[in-house]
């Protein structure tokens, strides 16, 4: 895992990579992952915030 994600020495995530999709929750400040993303919305809707 650490391979596909450190290239020279660096953090280069590229949340495009198929296997890396399926494990990233966030990347840059967005979440990324779908059901995270819809559990978010889902518990904001019955907090009844905007």
């Amino acid at each position: 895992m650490l391979e596909r994600i450190v290239r020279d020495g660096k953090l280069q995530m590229d949340p495009a990579d198929p296997v890396l999709a399926v494990m990233v929750v966030t990347h840059g400040g967005l979440v990324l992952h779908r059901a995270v993303w819809q559990l978010i919305l889902d518990q904001t809707a019955l907090a009844g915030l905007p």
